[in-house]
């Protein structure tokens, strides 16, 4: 969530805040602060399965923290708020947007309903399991075949997936 929503957070004028929300106060203060306060929330869509039904929340990237731009009347804004434990100073300006920039334009992509591809770690762990007193539960014949891939497959040796 970025506030205003026309404006990217490299146009926003004045000092950089963080502000250190008190638990899982982040969308509520960023609600607040519409209309008053140039912020940015970086949020995303998380899916779990309750009772066989799918839910999605939106989250916080950074659970706890909230971004925001302006001085000393902005700051005593969101402190007035109390929704707030802490605002932190930021000491590089430009390196926080410098860093903050990518994030807001892969959000800003998803929008138009862009997904960015996801990479698969192809690092190889034992495919055997132990039990708590140390017996191996289960081990696959071909010695090849005894790494899994973190996705859960097995891995084989020259093939890309």
């Amino acid at each position: 969530m970025v506030w205003p929503q026309e404006q990217s957070i490299s146009d926003f004028d004045g000092p950089w805040w963080v502000a250190h929300t008190k638990s899982r106060n982040e969308k509520a203060l960023a609600w607040q602060l519409v209309n008053h306060v140039p912020y940015f929330l970086p949020m995303h869509w998380k899916a779990s399965k309750s009772r066989g039904r799918t839910i999605r929340s939106l989250l916080p990237l950074f659970p706890g923290y909230l971004f925001f731009c302006g001085g000393d009347n902005e700051r005593l804004a969101v402190l007035k708020t109390n929704r707030t434990a802490n605002i932190l100073p930021v000491e590089n300006q430009t390196q926080l947007v410098r860093e903050l920039l990518p994030i807001e334009t892969l959000l800003r992509l998803e929008k138009t309903g862009f997904t960015a591809p996801v990479s698969r770690s192809r690092a190889k762990v034992p495919c055997h399991r132990r039990t708590p007193d140390g017996n191996r539960r289960h081990r696959c014949p071909n010695p090849e075949r005894n790494t899994v891939d973190h996705a859960g497959g097995h891995a084989r040796p020259g093939r890309q997936r």
